[in-house]
């Protein structure tokens, strides 16, 4: 197996006409450049922060950061599924997921680390990575476990290009270097 891991976030971008797009992202270190990494980003936490996170920050700081993190030894993977306001966003969540742990496992990656939402949330990615297994859709190689994102430093690299991935063009001229970082962009249709 691969000596990577992966760290996963989402979003939800809002297309209009009562469509929305669930974006998954998962970024890749190899393990022995995590260290690393996390020292790299504590610094960017103003007075105050537990975490950095993409609605916090103003345009100009998302640009600084965005373009400190093109310097980092990633890959990038993103995930999307668009579904209408009236379908439950845990239903685009979890076959975003199962088209996530299929592409990283055919990777050899298998140690992922999402960013713990409520106790109640984070059983149901349990059962559902289970039920995957069970019926031989997701490898058993495949492990996943919940960290809060302000424990986890690298995490917030996920959720600064899942704001990216959402944001408006209006905001526009983020760091092309980022965007070059995404090897993958797959679809999870429902």
């Amino acid at each position: 197996m691969s000596g990577e891991r992966g760290f996963v976030d989402e979003s939800i971008v809002y297309l209009g006409n009562g469509a929305r797009e669930y974006v998954l992202v998962c970024v890749i270190f190899m393990q022995d450049s995590i260290e690393d990494v996390r020292l790299t980003l504590r610094p960017f936490l103003l007075s105050g922060q537990r975490k950095l996170h993409w609605r916090d920050e103003s345009i100009r700081r998302r640009k600084h950061i965005l373009r400190s993190l093109s310097g980092l030894p990633m890959d990038v993977v993103v995930v999307r599924s668009e579904f209408q306001i009236s379908e439950r966003s845990e239903r685009a969540r979890r076959k975003c997921l199962e088209v996530l742990y299929r592409e990283l496992s055919e990777r050899g990656i298998v140690d992922l680390v999402l960013e713990g939402r409520d106790s109640s949330q984070n059983q149901r990615d349990v059962v559902h990575i289970n039920a995957l297994q069970q019926a031989l859709r997701v490898p058993k190689a495949v492990r996943i476990r919940h960290i809060p994102g302000w424990d986890e430093p690298v995490l917030w690299i996920a959720d600064f290009l899942c704001g990216l991935a959402g944001a408006s063009r209006s905001e526009g001229d983020y760091p092309d270097e980022v965007l070059d970082k995404v090897v993958s962009s797959l679809r999870a249709d429902l």
